[in-house]
């Protein structure tokens, strides 16, 4: 074999043990970033695209005589306003907004809980909202059947 062949082959081979290194660095790095960036299914980030579903009736999952039911809100949207009703010993209308996951609403007024808020979230299968309150502490809603 020539010196010339000998070199050729060598600078090819060089060439192409380089280009692997890097198809596999760059794999690798493709694979960490994939494994870092992948989404959590219940984050309720805010960022996070999120359609609420809240028809059907919410029952309170301490005690199930304490029902909500939300109206006047636009479906398959991520941003809308609603109004709503507390039943338990009497009916309490409230209105209040949701962002994807994140939901809030005030108690109106004429009643006990007038000016009262919760906020909180909604689950990703829209099934369970988490709220909060400074006036009446934590609740959990159900969706019924």
């Amino acid at each position: 074999m020539s010196k010339k062949n000998y070199l050729f082959k060598r600078v090819l081979n060089f060439q192409f043990v380089n280009v692997n290194k890097y198809v596999s660095l760059a794999a690798l790095l493709f694979f960490v970033i994939a494994v870092n960036c992948k989404k959590e299914s219940d984050s309720n980030s805010e960022d996070d695209f999120f359609l609420p579903d809240l028809t059907k009736i919410w029952a309170n999952k301490a005690d199930k005589a304490n029902v909500f039911d939300f109206y006047n809100f636009q479906s398959n949207v991520n941003i809308s306003a609603f109004e709503g009703d507390e039943h338990l010993l009497g009916s309490f209308h409230f209105t209040g907004s949701f962002s994807n996951h994140q939901i809030q609403f005030t108690y109106d007024g004429g009643s006990s809980k007038s000016g009262k808020s919760y906020s909180g979230t909604i689950n990703e299968s829209s099934n369970v909202i988490t709220l909060t309150s400074a006036d009446f502490g934590n609740l959990i809603l159900e969706k019924q059947p």
